[in-house]
């Protein structure tokens, strides 16, 4: 077992799978038991680090990148979708991969086929070689999570409408005896009127 910097709390995502056996991983305050083939997505704003325990003797895979790397500005608007899975679950919950899971085969090939690049040698074109399968590996990973990462961006996109729209409930509460204009409440929010009325339908 060898995983350099195990305290970390960083602005990189990271991917983390046990290869031999069994391990537990600390994010915050959860602890998670991973089998070997069990892909982590690690919670990266929460100080993580592997559990020590007697007996452990595992290698690692551990996938470290940056989010521009997948999501920068410029990029299609659709790439955002490969960082879907680094968004928590609703109730908290770490998002694993397990080895029995419809998706694993994928994963698994598509970890190997990115190790194999950026790890062979003479390899023409390395880096976009690991990028092409980083992608195919956060596909798997998108399909295999989407339903609780598109809730979790549905509830993102409803707190920025509701902090968006926050003037205009206060000018309401504080107007609401002289009565409340349309246009007004949407210049409040720096929005047409138009654009206002669509976003009560």
């Amino acid at each position: 077992f060898n995983y350099f910097n195990p305290y970390t709390r960083e602005k990189r995502l990271e991917l983390l799978m046990p290869l031999d056996c069994g391990m537990r991983q600390r994010m915050g305050e959860n602890v998670v038991d991973l089998e070997p083939g069990d892909l982590l997505v690690v919670d990266h704003m929460q100080p993580h680090h592997p559990v020590d325990q007697p007996g452990l003797d595992t290698r690692l895979v551990v996938i470290s990148f940056l989010p521009e790397c997948v999501f920068a500005p410029g990029s299609p608007p659709s790439d955002s979708a490969f960082l879907l899975p680094f968004h928590r679950k609703v109730e908290g919950r770490p998002h694993i991969l397990r080895a029995g899971s419809a998706q694993a085969g994928d994963c698994w090939l598509a970890v190997e086929r990115l190790l194999r690049t950026h790890f062979g040698r003479g390899e023409a074109h390395r880096e976009a070689g690991c990028k092409a399968w980083l992608l195919v590996l956060l596909a798997g990973l998108i399909r295999e999570f989407r339903p609780t990462a598109v809730e979790r961006v549905g509830m993102l996109k409803r707190r920025q409408q509701a902090e968006r729209l926050k003037p205009a409930f206060d000018h309401v509460r504080e107007n609401f005896a002289e009565g409340v204009s349309l246009p007004r409440v949407a210049k409040l929010c720096g929005m047409s009127k138009a654009a206002f009325g669509w976003l009560e339908r």
